[in-house]
């Protein structure tokens, strides 16, 4: 099958238009529409659903999709094997609160140290990152817990201490988790830790996958939050959050998952050897912003 005809249905259920796929792809809208087509004949189904503006995927196109992405990343990675360009490449992960914790200043190092390096940097979910690695289009990737697979070996960094911030001044325990109380999901050994040191019914309560997230909404609706020590010392010192003193601190256990089998090329083994050193600096003074992924590459577009 020629891997054109993937790229394009990706495209295709991407921007949900067959004009801005045939942007993207560089290519004219009637050849999106062949190739949509001839991809359908190839594979006997019916992938999208087409209305009047607008293009929907059905279900055989919808399980065709995470299948196609897995096959165009192989196929990227093998090709680059093949011509020789494999040793100069290093893609690295991150889910997106650790980038604000340490991981952000270590790529800066890493960068300065090899700039002849082509440094592809995704900010993404934790699932997507094991994703990503179990695929071969990831070498590493920071991740708030450890991973229990074979194919992806971690090994963990420096702890990072989660400590009850509210936005009101002497606040106590009980009140800091009550209705303003947003609980961030840290991981499934926290929620556990959780659940076992504070007896506290969050049927009611609001709750986000990540810790910048509950940061923004303290500082517009106000209420309380598990975060981490830096950026709650940060936000006391402008003012507006402050610790819970009666509050227990949990710890988040960040991990470094490595790609079997890539821990002997060079980008992979001093990219390693700096993350390792991740949340032994003191951390910036200003608060974290919201992280957009890079691909930030020394040659070649």
């Amino acid at each position: 099958m020629d891997i054109a005809l993937l790229k394009t249905f990706i495209e295709v259920a991407r921007h949900r238009h067959f004009g801005r796929a045939a942007s993207a792809l560089c290519v004219s809208q009637s050849a999106v529409s062949a190739r949509v087509k001839l991809l359908e004949s190839v594979l006997g189904v019916v992938l999208f659903e087409r209305r009047r503006g607008d293009i929907r995927l059905t279900e055989p196109g919808q399980r065709l999709l995470q299948h196609a992405e897995r096959i165009v990343r192989s196929w990227a990675r093998a090709r680059a094997e093949l011509v020789g360009e494999q040793r100069h490449t290093l893609a690295l992960g991150c889910i997106p609160d650790l980038w604000s914790l340490g991981v952000r200043e270590r790529v800066a190092v890493l960068r300065r140290a090899q700039p002849w390096v082509e440094l592809r940097l995704e900010l993404l979910s934790a699932a997507t990152l094991l994703q990503r690695l179990a695929d071969g289009s990831l070498d590493l990737a920071l991740l708030g817990e450890p991973v229990e697979s074979r194919c992806c070996p971690s090994e963990p960094l420096a702890r990072v201490e989660l400590v009850l911030a509210s936005s009101e001044s002497d606040i106590g325990l009980e009140r800091a988790l009550g209705e303003g109380y947003i609980l961030v999901d840290w991981g499934t050994r926290f929620l556990t830790m959780h659940a076992e040191r504070l007896a506290v019914d969050l049927a009611c309560r609001m709750r986000v996958d990540q810790g910048r997230a509950a940061l923004d909404l303290l500082r517009e609706i106000g209420g309380s939050a598990y975060l981490p020590r830096p950026w709650v010392e940060s936000a006391a010192r402008e003012g507006w959050l402050t610790a819970v003193a009666a509050a227990p601190s949990f710890s988040l256990h960040p991990h470094l998952a490595i790609r079997d089998g890539v821990i002997d090329r060079d980008p992979v083994e001093t990219a390693v050897a700096l993350l390792r050193k991740t949340g032994e600096t003191p951390p910036a003074e200003a608060l974290p912003e919201w992280p957009a992924s890079v691909r930030d590459a020394s040659s070649g577009p």
